[in-house]
C-alpha cells in the first residue's frame, strides 16, 4: 500500500490538512497523547481536579483508547480505505466535521455537560464505521468487511462505558474499555501482516521479505483466542497457552519479514 502525494499539486483545492484522512487525525493524536500525558501527571501529583464526572482513572483508560487510539485507526482507515476500494474518503469539509466530532468529544468529557460529552463521544466510532461502510461495502471489499464490525463493536464498548459510568448498567466501567483495547491490539496484528512487510519491502527493495499465510492464520487465531479467553475471565489455564502460542507463531511471522536478509544478501 503506497500513500504518496499527489502527482498534480495544483489539482489540490482547499487545506491541505484535509485532503488526506491522516492528516488531520494523526497530527491530532499526536499533540492529544502529549496533552494527555501532562494532564495525567498532574491529576496524579494533586495539581489538577480529576476529568470532569469520568474521574482521574476512568478519563485516563477511556481515552487511551477512545481518545488516542481510534483517532490513529480513524486516520490510517479514511487513508487505507482509498486504496482498497478506489472510492473516495471524506476530504474537505466532511473530513473537518469528522474531526471535529472527535475533538468536540475530548474537550466536552473534561468541561461537560457530562450527557452532551458522552453522546458526541458515543457516536463518532459508529459514525467512522458508516463512512468506512460506504465505501467498503459499496466496493464489495471483502477481505475488509471486518473493519465495519470491529468499528461497530468499538462503538458499543463505548456506550456500555457510559452506561456503566452512569449505573444504567451492572458492569464495571473498566470491562468495556478492556475488551475495546483487545479490539484494537486485534486490528492491530491483522493489519501489521499487510503493513510491514510492503512498506518494508518499498524501502528495501533486495530485502527477502516471506509470508506464509498460514502461519498468519493462525497467529491472528492465536491472538484472539488468548484475547477472548482472558476478557472473558477463563483463567491461566487457558489464557497462557494461547498467549505463548500467539507470541511464538507471531515470531515466526515477523521473522519473515526481516530486512537483515538485505545485508546477509
Amino acid at each position: 500500500m503506497r500513500i504518496d502525494e499527489p502527482a498534480d499539486r495544483a489539482a489540490q483545492r482547499g487545506f491541505t490538512l484535509f485532503a488526506l484522512g491522516f492528516r488531520p487525525f494523526y497530527l491530532l493524536a499526536a499533540l492529544f497523547s502529549a496533552v494527555a500525558v501532562l494532564a495525567w501527571s498532574a491529576m496524579l501529583e494533586g495539581r489538577a481536579a480529576p476529568a470532569g464526572a469520568l474521574g482521574a482513572v476512568y478519563w485516563h483508560q477511556h481515552e487511551m483508547v477512545f481518545g488516542f487510539a481510534l483517532a490513529v485507526i480513524a486516520g490510517f482507515l479514511l487513508t487505507a480505505g482509498r486504496v482498497w476500494t478506489g472510492l473516495e474518503t471524506p476530504t474537505g469539509v466532511p473530513l473537518a466535521l469528522l474531526v471535529l466530532v472527535w475533538l468536540a468529544a475530548r474537550v466536552l468529557l473534561v468541561t461537560g455537560p457530562a450527557v452532551l460529552g458522552a453522546i458526541v463521544d458515543g457516536a463518532f466510532p459508529f459514525v467512522l464505521a458508516a463512512v468506512m461502510a460506504r465505501v467498503i461495502l459499496g466496493s464489495k471489499n471483502e477481505r475488509n468487511y471486518f473493519v465495519v464490525a470491529l468499528l461497530a463493536a468499538l462503538g458499543t464498548a463505548n456506550v456500555i462505558f457510559h452506561l456503566a459510568i452512569v449505573g444504567a448498567l451492572d458492569v464495571a466501567p473498566h470491562a468495556p474499555i478492556k475488551f475495546a483495547l483487545y479490539l484494537v491490539l486485534a486490528l492491530v496484528a491483522i493489519m501489521a501482516g499487510r503493513v510491514v512487510p510492503a512498506f518494508t519491502g518499498n524501502a528495501l527493495p533486495k530485502a527477502r521479505i516471506v509470508q506464509r499465510p498460514m502461519i498468519d492464520r493462525l497467529s491472528i487465531a492465536a491472538t484472539l483466542a488468548a484475547l477472548a479467553a482472558d476478557a472473558l475471565e477463563l483463567g491461566p489455564w487457558f489464557v497462557a497457552p494461547a498467549g505463548f502460542a500467539a507470541a511464538a507463531l507471531h515470531a515466526v511471522r515477523q521473522a519473515g519479514w526481516s530486512p537483515l536478509a538485505t545485508l546477509r544478501g
